[in-house]
């Protein structure tokens, strides 16, 4: 009778568990249909210290997207090619503060033109400012291009998504917590993207941000100047601000300066 009682009593405990795991897609995100994972990095729920937590990720895996095989495949064309996603795979969430992990829903990989998600949950145990990454591996199919062979099933190199979780403690608010010497610039999001996209940076204070955009042979094909306001600031790209290929987004604040790469496929 006691083993009865014991298995399930244990059985009750990993249903429970397995519960408060779960995960379910938000409807909206998916209806939406651009491709990534959501909410970005501004989107995220504010944690409390001590307290339960939980934040759903979905992830919108694109049928096709666009690369440029000679950044994989010595030897192969510079031009962009449009190649089958086979897969997005979760690898990882590394770095969440002390008393959250990650799970899946049931599998961390999705197949291409479908969606997952995952879940961050737990109880933080400190307080502060938490930059955290999301790794993900694309699995795509690059087809043959003279006079190199096709390439099937092929992994293209590891990306992490860079978030910030802000985790309060008594007395303190989340823009309290933004270290004072705090110049962060957060990878373009989508990447690639045929709809648009956003340039995320966080500063410590109200300060004037130059962002430039050179395509790759350098030359400048956007510039402007931004009075950013302390905490995250978001720069939203429209579909029709730059023709399809890939380019070098730069954001400097006079004494700090952050490159980072975006490519813009063709609808």
């Amino acid at each position: 009778m006691k083993k009865i009682l014991l298995i399930t009593a244990l059985f009750c405990i990993s249903l429970t568990s397995n519960v408060l795991s779960q995960c379910t897609p938000d409807p909206a995100v998916v209806a939406a249909g651009d491709p990534g994972i959501f909410p970005l990095a501004p989107g995220i729920a504010t944690g409390k210290q001590d307290s339960a937590y939980a934040q759903v990720f979905t992830v919108i895996v694109p049928a096709d997207t666009t690369i440029t095989p000679s950044d994989f495949i010595p030897g192969a064309p510079s031009t962009p090619m449009t190649v089958i996603v086979n897969s997005n795979t979760v690898n990882a969430v590394t770095n969440l503060p002390a008393g959250l992990t990650h799970t899946c829903a049931t599998s961390c990989s999705s197949a291409g033109g479908t969606n997952g998600c995952f879940i961050v949950d737990g109880t933080p145990t400190q307080g502060g400012v938490f930059p955290f990454e999301v790794n993900v591996t694309l699995n795509v199919d690059i087809p043959a291009v003279f006079p190199l062979p096709a390439f099937p099933n092929q992994d293209l190199p590891a990306q992490d998504i860079d978030y910030v979780l802000i985790v309060d403690s008594a007395g303190t608010t989340s823009i309290e917590r933004i270290p004072k010497s705090t110049f962060e610039v957060y990878p373009v999001t989508p990447n690639p993207s045929s709809t648009g996209a956003e340039i995320r940076f966080v500063t410590p204070d109200y300060r004037d941000v130059q962002l430039s955009i050179h395509n790759m042979i350098g030359a400048i094909v956007m510039s402007k100047q931004i009075f950013a306001e302390r905490g995250m600031n978001i720069v939203s790209l429209g579909a029709s601000d730059l023709r399809p290929g890939v380019y070098m987004v730069t954001l400097t604040d006079g004494e700090n300066t952050s490159t980072k790469r975006m490519v813009v496929s063709s609808k």
